[in-house]
């Protein structure tokens, strides 16, 4: 039986958890609207800073986690088994959001604006369930050989390697090179984009073979946290303050690696401990991905017109959208075995 790693839960629950902070904060760009969401008229442009910092990192670290969770579920069912569970992981959720979730906001979204009521769906932001289960598709095989023959001399030896420092260049160069090859707008923008599914497939096989070479790779990444803290955020000063002085395509991968270094880095060697609140978020963050983006647009209909400031109002959106989406959890999702199978959980 694969042991429980603590810290790639909190690391998860984290991310998704930054998610509904970043949409919040998307709110008050002014160019919101033009990405499907409901929008203030009074911009507040201060708060984009630090979400600049986010953006970069936090897609392509679930991506890697996508990577890890499918290793250690490899280890405790058969390959056949594994594909079904998938299925109902990914699947059925992200054509439930599509049907309803996204729907229900899209309706919210009309209304908001004066715009004729119609049911309207899309992927939105489940664009990432739909990724995740084509690159595991795609990937499966390498990870069902690399699981057959682990104990293989070429696989032994891959294994070291990636336990050595050596291996974070190749990782950072990889990227580098979907970057180089795919040409994307902005890097930052994964959504229903080429560059988004490379990327994807990139993180979740960098992934799975971070999780197989288990042990090795985690005291060697740990071990360099103070050196891999003080690079991202040097990197990240030079893109904010200097505008990057080097190529934008080249620069922007690395720094997004290197926060996803840091970040596993501090979290190999910290959370890596049970945590009840933590065991209880992880079951629930999943719908509340799902729905957080309607309870968000529920929230800007009550909070938007109130005549207070702009960080008192995104206090309150961040407020009633996590309390709404972490109450329907708690009182239909958890407790209602058809919502249940619909939003991708087991039955109780």
């Amino acid at each position: 039986m694969q042991k429980r790693q603590y810290d790639i839960d909190t690391l998860r629950v984290c991310a998704i958890g930054l998610l509904l902070v970043y949409h919040t904060a998307v709110v008050f760009q002014p160019w919101g609207r033009y990405i499907g969401f409901i929008t203030s008229d009074l911009p507040w442009q201060e708060i984009w800073q630090p979400m600049s910092a986010i953006n970069i990192w936090r897609i392509p670290v679930l991506f890697f986690i996508s990577g890890m969770a499918l290793f250690f579920s490899q280890q405790n069912t058969g390959w056949k088994e594994l594909l079904i569970e998938k299925s109902k992981r990914l699947i059925i959720p992200f054509l439930t959001g599509m049907a309803i979730a996204v729907p229900g906001y899209i309706y919210l979204l009309q209304f908001y604006n004066g715009w004729p009521l119609t049911y309207h769906t899309h992927a939105s932001h489940l664009w990432f369930l739909g990724v995740v289960f084509l690159c595991f598709l795609l990937s499966f095989p390498l990870f069902l050989l690399l699981n057959k023959h682990r104990n293989h001399a070429v696989v032994l030896l891959l294994m070291r390697y990636i336990s050595s420092p050596l291996i974070l260049p190749v990782v950072v160069m990889s990227f580098v090179l979907e970057s180089v090859l795919v040409k994307p707008m902005l890097f930052e923008l994964y959504a229903n984009t080429s560059h988004g599914f490379f990327l994807g497939l990139l993180g979740m096989i960098w992934g799975y073979l971070f999780a197989m070479a288990g042990d090795g790779f985690r005291a060697m990444l740990s071990g360099y946290r103070w050196i891999l803290l003080p690079a991202a955020v040097l990197i990240y000063s030079c893109r904010i303050w200097l505008d990057y002085r080097w190529p934008i395509t080249i620069m922007k991968p690395v720094e997004s690696c290197l926060w996803v270094f840091t970040l596993f880095a501090f979290s190999f060697r910290y959370l890596n401990v049970p945590n009840r609140f933590v065991q209880y978020l992880s079951k629930a963050i999943y719908p509340v991905y799902i729905v957080h983006l309607f309870f968000l647009g529920a929230a800007c209909l009550l909070v938007l017109p109130m005549d207070i400031s702009n960080p008192l109002k995104y206090l309150l959106l961040l407020t009633l959208s996590a309390a709404g989406s972490l109450g329907f959890y708690e009182f239909a999702v958890k407790r209602i075995n058809v919502l249940r199978f619909l939003f991708g959980l087991r039955g109780r």
